[in-house]
């Protein structure tokens, strides 16, 4: 049984849930759980749009009874009387599959104007799910973080408290919540990075972890991928079962109990992987990184591991040369590792600042390098940046920028560093047509601007995230212009694998994103 417990609708509101529950059926999802359409308004909605908002929801409650269930959102900053008379609309009757109240940023949960709220929840046994999220930029005006749902669940500790956004609370938020046995965590949130799911079963437990995409309409994350961070995370078979549906069972009980055609819908667990390609991996790492510990971190665990994921070849560089001021003797170390290893191409690390780069890197013996334009300081448009890729030309070497190596929203406080402009890349690949760059980590919405009128550019999978990713993805830009990148081991691969296999794609496209793309773009490195 799957039970996404965390998605929202938007304009128009009966095609994109459509679209939402056609993704939900490939996945196997059985139910969805809708927080409503809370961005529609802004961040503080008043009371006439949070009425229509919730009027939206009502709608497609009653629309969609045996694959939905919803939540009534309020923002508690408008008069109490009105939040109160909304959660009365939604909540009572028997009718509703109305199971909870959902609380964006518009007032902090510390803030007592809640309380009156949140006594109605426990009179009425609903749920009560509220924002939260970590961000090195700091707080928006209103917005709670876990210690502000700790608050919240001591002071209710009756109430079900649901705090969403896994991958945007991190382990500090894990913590921080851990105390209270009224709070549980669902899933979504951010990209699926690597050991989190393994954290909060270790430290909450799996009773108190729910799976949530965060599906927003059509678009939003993707559900293969987010559900990809539970089945790929080193967890027990019935750990993945509770999170992935068995525990809003369990905390829905009065609610499936009401609706006899959803306990019939979720009857069963019911995932199985069915498609087989060939996968070569454009995006993988080896090496320490400061901020995250890795369970694959040596050549053997990660051929081994991206192995059993099915990816047959992968190019792997240095993560901790991001780090270094001169990396020459980082990538002999990165050679020697994945020597034994015919399935794990070394991709070195070049610094163009450095005098005498040129020396530093065995051209003849590589098929491509890789740049870190935004840890080591430079501009692409730089004069040694130009003369590494007329190097590259001429040696047929592929250019690899990695854009980003993490989420700038969860980064370490006191080391932010900014993403790689998508508009420089794209000028470099203008300027030099016959340079195959292959961008690391793009984010969906700068595939179009790194691809525009640049044949020459590739973009790995491992960051794009959108809806139904590749569906989304190949109509913005030519498939012949994408490649399978999981980003091991900062993410779990699975995560990447889902992506691909539950595309709503042709099999033509799959096997083109997967590995055909790789061998056009670079022929010699697979004769």
């Amino acid at each position: 049984m799957i039970i996404d417990f965390h998605i929202h609708n938007s304009q128009p509101d009966v095609e994109n849930i459509s679209r939402a529950l056609a993704r939900a059926d490939i996945l196997g999802i059985k139910l969805m759980g809708n927080l409503g359409d809370v961005l529609a308004n802004g961040l503080f909605p008043v009371a006439a749009e949070v009425k229509a908002i919730n009027d939206r929801s009502l709608a497609l409650d009653e629309k969609y009874a045996e694959r939905m269930f919803s939540f009534c959102f309020l923002n508690p900053a408008n008069a109490t009387e009105f939040s109160l008379a909304e959660i009365e609309r939604c909540l009572v009757g028997d009718g509703s599959n109305f199971v909870g109240i959902k609380l964006e940023a518009g007032l902090n949960c510390r803030d007592k104007k809640l309380d009156p709220i949140m006594v109605r929840a426990e009179e009425l046994g609903a749920i009560v799910v509220q924002h939260a999220w970590y961000k090195a930029s700091g707080k928006l005006p209103e917005e709670s973080d876990p210690a502000d749902i700790a608050d919240l669940a001591r002071r209710f500790p009756q109430v079900k408290i649901v705090c969403p956004h896994l991958a945007g609370i991190g382990k500090r938020g894990i913590l921080e919540l851990a105390p209270y046995q009224n709070v549980f965590v669902d899933t979504s949130g951010g990209q699926p990075v690597a050991g989190l799911v393994e954290y909060a079963v270790a430290k909450l437990g799996a009773e108190r972890i729910l799976f949530g995409s965060d599906l927003y309409g059509a678009y939003g994350r993707d559900p293969a991928c987010q559900l990809g961070r539970i089945l790929g995370a080193n967890i027990s078979e019935q750990a993945k079962r509770l999170i992935a549906g068995l525990n809003v069972k369990r905390i829905l009980k009065r609610q499936f109990q009401k609706s006899p055609k959803q306990q019939k819908s979720c009857s069963r667990w019911t995932f199985e992987i069915t498609s087989e390609v060939m996968i070569i991996d454009f995006n993988a790492a080896l090496g320490n990184w400061p901020f995250q510990e890795f369970a694959i971190d040596n050549p053997e665990y990660l051929a081994e591991h991206l192995a059993n994921e099915g990816i047959e070849l992968a190019y792997v560089r240095s993560c901790q040369a991001a780090m270094l001021p001169e990396p020459e003797a980082d990538n002999r170390w990165l050679e020697q590792q994945l020597q034994p290893y015919e399935q794990l191409i070394a991709v070195p690390t070049i610094n163009p600042r450095l005098t005498g780069w040129q020396d530093m890197v065995n051209f003849s013996n590589i098929t491509a390098v890789n740049l870190y334009p935004n840890y080591h300081s430079y501009e692409l448009d730089s004069a040694s940046m130009q003369a590494l890729a007329t190097k590259c030309i001429a040696t047929d070497t592929m250019l690899f920028i990695t854009m980003r190596m993490e989420d700038v929203r969860g980064s370490y406080q006191h080391c932010i560093v900014p993403d790689v402009s998508a508009a420089g890349i794209n000028r470099l690949a203008l300027d030099f047509p016959e340079l195959k760059i292959v961008c690391l980590n793009s984010a969906f919405s700068e595939a179009a601007i790194l691809t525009a009128d640049a044949t020459n550019i590739y973009l790995d999978i491992a960051y794009c995230e959108c809806g139904d990713t590749l569906c989304n993805l190949t109509a913005t830009i030519p498939e012949a212009q994408i490649v399978f990148g999981s980003h091991t081991p900062f993410f779990y691969t699975h995560s990447a694998i889902m992506k691909v296999k539950y595309a709503t794609i042709t099999d033509a496209t799959r096997d083109a994103i997967c590995a055909l793309n790789a061998q056009q773009l670079y022929a010699s490195a697979f004769l």
